[in-house]
């Protein structure tokens, strides 16, 4: 049995949106998954169509059939065996745990399970080594990601030295029918990341506000810009879709990167972020000042969610 109190509110900067984590990400890993064909017998279609209920729509076991999928379990295991691969390496300096133990798992997504035999979080609790807290985070759409990252960090500043693992899940199937124009993934994709707790002053930079449009999210995104160069030095790689570009957006940073992926959702920027980082798994990052980071940013119009996550480049 776990006992485990909420986690402590960082405190945000006066005049900001922009808090500082005390966490560095150590590694990434970007997976793709071919699914298989479900066998839904008459206790999945109970299970899903009560799922379907709760989002306010019809279950459709149609959609279903014929269509190869991939659990959350399924996509999540192998990115927990990258994840623990790493374990071998030093800890987080002045952490008292294990070195490179994983002691918290958060699951993320936007789209529910489309298998019901197994719970990911708690299948994961049972063959994760190191018996790690492992909890999920849905029902933000797209910046479901951010939130599970600020969580991690206020977790992991209380877990005496542990790593921390992310997983962005994207399933690429859904049991009911989406309006015209809903971003939807069209293949399962997910995405680690993992992380370990750091002196706040070289953490991660986020930046999360509720906004009413397209403008005021650019608006929000220059503004965290500023506060990343002021940190982080240059030079500042933006990774981002073109919803948060604007003129000033552009003119913030030294290189801009697509983050729309095509069949991508919650991995979309994520997926980005570790093509761009996967070359420096393992590197010490920069220092609070001079190195440059690289910024990943999230707009949601339907929940009127805009987020952002610097990260600073590794040191060479």
């Amino acid at each position: 049995m776990y006992r485990a109190g909420p986690p402590a509110i960082a405190a945000v900067r006066a005049g900001t949106r922009t808090r500082s984590l005390p966490v560095r990400l150590v590694a990434t890993s970007d997976r793709e998954f071919r699914g298989t064909e479900r066998d839904y017998g008459p206790e999945a279609h109970t299970y899903l169509g009560a799922v379907a209920a709760g989002y306010g729509v019809t279950y459709d076991r149609d959609l279903l059939a014929g269509r190869r999928a991939t659990s959350l379990t399924d996509m999540a295991l192998p990115l927990l065996r990258d994840a623990e691969a790493l374990g071998s390496g030093p800890g987080p300096a002045g952490g008292a745990g294990p070195a490179g133990r994983i002691g918290h798992i958060l699951l993320a997504h936007a789209a529910p399970d489309c298998d019901a035999h197994l719970s990911a979080a708690c299948h994961l609790a049972y063959v994760a080594h190191g018996d790690p807290l492992v909890f999920s985070l849905s029902d933000q759409g797209t910046t479901v990601p951010f939130s599970a990252v600020r969580l991690m960090a206020e977790y992991l500043g209380r877990a005496d030295g542990e790593r921390g693992l992310v997983l962005v899940l994207d399933p690429g199937v859904l049991p009911w029918a989406v309006p015209p124009g809903t971003p939807t993934a069209d293949r399962d994709t997910a995405v680690g990341l993992l992380l370990e707790p750091a002196d706040p002053s070289d953490g991660l930079l986020l930046c999360q506000a509720a906004v009413p449009s397209a403008a005021a999210a650019q608006e929000v995104l220059t503004a965290h810009l500023a506060e990343v160069r002021a940190r982080f030095g240059g030079p500042v790689t933006l990774v981002a879709g073109d919803r948060l570009v604007s003129p000033a957006v552009s003119a913030a940073v030294d290189e801009r990167v697509d983050g729309d992926v095509v069949g991508r959702v919650c991995t979309s920027v994520w997926s980005v972020l570790h093509e761009l980082t996967a070359a420096d798994a393992g590197r010490t990052p920069g220092p609070g000042h001079g190195a440059g980071a690289v910024v990943v940013a999230a707009f949601d119009p339907d929940l009127g969610y805009v987020c952002a996550l610097a990260t600073p480049k590794a040191r060479r």
